[in-house]
């Protein structure tokens, strides 16, 4: 195996040992798909960059997470430690292997500013010019497999995290809306958290002000 397969062996094994729970959810991404039109008419005549549903997602997770501190945290011994800063790794396929790039301090960025920081690491990553402090730091990790078609996926906890968050495809479909059939856009959403750190409760009320913060993206930041 490589070095980079070997790191990754060995925080899975890692990870198996901790009781995970898994949450899932389906998030109504329509208002999302929207934003993300009217946020790249202007980006890409300023800045020249497109924002990824990802990094809308980046966002909506980091200023849910200010209200869900537990899941900002590691189990270290006996003591549940809080991070002081939300930094949200963002989960990248290489030739090589799963990397994970860190956007530190999410939670005081917009969404564009998330953009051009995950399009500069995205850019390091593929050119193999990474830096260990890109890669340091993380409090949790999203992973995001929509653009491979995935529907939806069981993920595994990034050690020492305590919660990581999947999201697959967005795709339209039928749903009822005020008993109404309506065609929209839809995700599926899972939450696996450390259950020797969160209870059932508590993760399913952070998956629901996540989907909420979603379905009504135009209070955040952008």
């Amino acid at each position: 195996m490589t070095p980079l397969r070997r790191t990754i062996a060995r925080r899975m094994t890692e990870s198996s040992h901790n009781p995970h729970i898994t949450m899932i959810t389906e998030i109504d991404m329509t208002e999302v798909v929207s934003l993300r039109k009217e946020i790249n008419q202007r980006m890409e005549k300023a800045l020249g960059i497109r924002v990824s549903f990802n990094d809308i997602i980046v966002k909506a997770v980091a200023d849910t997470l200010e209200k869900f501190p537990k899941f900002n945290a590691t189990l270290a011994g006996n003591q549940i430690r809080m991070f002081e800063n939300i930094n949200i790794g963002v989960a990248m396929a290489t030739e090589e292997g799963l990397i994970v790039p860190v956007v530190k301090e999410a939670n005081a960025k917009s969404i564009s500013e998330i953009a051009q920081e995950t399009k500069e690491l995205v850019k390091k990553a593929r050119n193999n010019e990474l830096e260990p402090a890109d890669l340091e730091g993380g409090t949790f990790t999203v992973s995001n497999l929509g653009p491979f078609e995935v529907d939806l996926f069981i993920p595994v906890i990034n050690p020492p995290e305590t919660a990581i968050l999947a999201l697959g495809s967005i795709k339209k479909k039928p749903v009822v809306v005020e008993d109404m059939i309506a065609i929209r856009h839809t995700m599926m959403a899972s939450c696996a958290v450390d259950h020797r750190v969160i209870d059932g409760a508590p993760a399913g009320s952070f998956l629901a002000s996540l989907k909420d913060t979603l379905e009504n993206p135009y209070f955040m930041k952008i």
